[in-house]
């Protein structure tokens, strides 16, 4: 529910439309931006390790043509056989006219050698540092393992019956890999160059030949009979492993620009391809929400707005066999329920005003009624005040007499008592009256209870 919120507050106030836009084109820009970027490093790395694999084998071109260019032009060409000359004038052609360029590399040049040549600058000289300090350690471990297992019995029988005799030595070489290094670099006028390097395997022929060039092989005596060509029939071609040996580095230069420019070029097809798919999604969404989902919701909120202005004929109508359908159903039920519940409400609306007028017209005739008991109180109160005041008046005189017996003048006084009772009621009649009217005054007046309560004792 947080993150929901969090959300709302980044989209804002937005139609459902321009979320779902929103949403999908930045889930679509995320997921095609890292699909193209892991495609792009994957080629480029496929680019780069076919690069490795092609100075790889310009290496061992570049030391087929630099000896086949000794032999055939140096001094050793007349002691050849002949047959061999075709040979070399059909492979040199080849091997120069490959679009690459090689350089043999060395920490110190030998003093007569003119192919080998010094580091251009510090990085290549570190390079080649690098190279000799993993060259040298590999055949160290690799002779190691050789001295601590010995190759097996049906290993030394497979290598015998294809040669004379099982050498470690060639065992050992078939197994180590190339030691390498690469590097891209900018020269003049920002033209970029991939650049290969390769350590040089020394093997013994090769210091048959390379010792009266340059220093290094002081330790090693000139004691195989090549009979001047540089190969014979008796000594096999076999690698020596020795650290004071010079570290000569292959260097083959591949021109690295057409490579950068098809790598740009597919990343511009790669960049467009994303912006016309991201186009078209976005596309093929736009239609998809606002036929799908926009279209059934206006619709829904149409028939809703018309209903709310007391348009209750008016029904939902979707056809669209889905979510959409079910809610306009329920839409419609519900509609309907509301015109029965109003229905139902207008007719109770309607009993109730008939028992208000009622009640009403029951009002009136008990305000007449009531008028009509007041004025008959107070007409009677009247009428019967003035006889009353007769009686009691007739019942003074009577007790005033002096030919009354005692008896009789307490009859009188009984007479007079309870007139004056009556009229008193008939006054309490008369300020009921008053109270009901409105115009009832309170009076306080002090009597006697004793009073009171014998006159009421004697009228019994």
């Amino acid at each position: 529910m947080g993150g929901y919120q969090a959300l709302q507050k980044v989209l804002g106030a937005s139609s459902l439309e321009r979320k779902c836009r929103l949403l999908f084109g930045a889930s679509l820009f995320l997921l095609i931006c890292g699909s193209f970027w892991w495609y792009s490093k994957t080629a480029e790395e496929m680019v780069h390790e076919k690069n490795r694999r092609t100075g790889q084998h310009l290496v061992d071109a570049a030391m087929l043509k630099t000896h086949f260019v000794k032999w055939h032009l140096g001094d050793k060409s007349d002691s050849l056989p002949s047959a061999k000359e075709p040979l070399l004038q059909d492979v040199i052609p080849v091997l120069e006219n490959l679009e690459y360029d090689y350089q043999f590399l060395a920490t110190e040049r030998p003093f007569n050698d003119s192919m080998v040549e010094l580091p251009g600058d510090a990085d290549e000289e570190a390079i080649l540092r690098q190279l000799k300090k993993e060259l040298w350690a590999l055949y160290r471990t690799e002779r190691e393992k050789l001295e601590e297992k010995p190759p097996s019995e049906d290993t030394v029988a497979a290598v015998e019956g294809e040669s004379a005799e099982y050498d470690p030595e060639e065992d050992l070489v078939k197994r180590v890999k190339p030691v390498f290094a690469t590097r891209r670099f900018v020269g003049i006028g920002g033209r970029t160059e991939y650049r290969y390097y390769q350590a040089v395997f020394w093997y013994t022929q090769c210091i048959s030949c390379h010792r009266p060039l340059g220093t290094g092989f002081e330790n090693y005596e000139d004691h195989f009979d090549f009979d001047g060509t540089g190969v014979t029939d008796d000594v096999r071609q076999v690698p020596v492993f020795d650290e004071s040996l010079p570290v000569h580095v292959v260097r083959v230069i591949i021109p690295d620009d057409p490579t950068q420019r098809a790598i740009n070029r597919s990343r511009s097809v790669l960049i467009a391809a994303g912006i016309v798919t991201v186009f078209l999604a976005m596309l093929a969404l736009y239609i998809i929400v606002r036929y799908v989902i926009v279209k059934p919701l206006r619709h829904l909120r149409d028939v809703s707005d018309e209903v709310g202005r007391g348009n209750y004929e008016l029904r939902a109508d979707l056809q669209t066999n889905d979510e959409f359908e079910d809610v306009a159903r329920s839409f419609n039920r519900m509609v309907r329920h509301l015109v029965e519940a109003q229905d139902q409400l207008r007719t109770a609306n309607s009993e109730l005003d008939t028992k208000l007028d009622q009640l009403a017209q029951l009002n009136m005739q008990l305000y007449e009624m009531n008028q009509l008991k007041s004025g008959f109180l107070a007409n009677m109160s009247h009428e019967l005040r003035t006889p009353l005041n007769s009686i009691i008046g007739f019942a003074d005189v009577l007790r005033g007499l002096d030919t009354l017996t005692d008896k009789q003048k307490r009859y009188a006084s009984n007479i007079a008592r309870s007139g004056r009772v009556l009229l008193d009621m008939i006054n309490d009649i008369l300020d009921l009256a008053k109270v009901e009217s409105g115009k009832m005054k309170v009076r306080p007046s002090e009597f006697q209870i004793d009073v009171l309560a014998r006159g009421q004792c004697d009228t019994v």
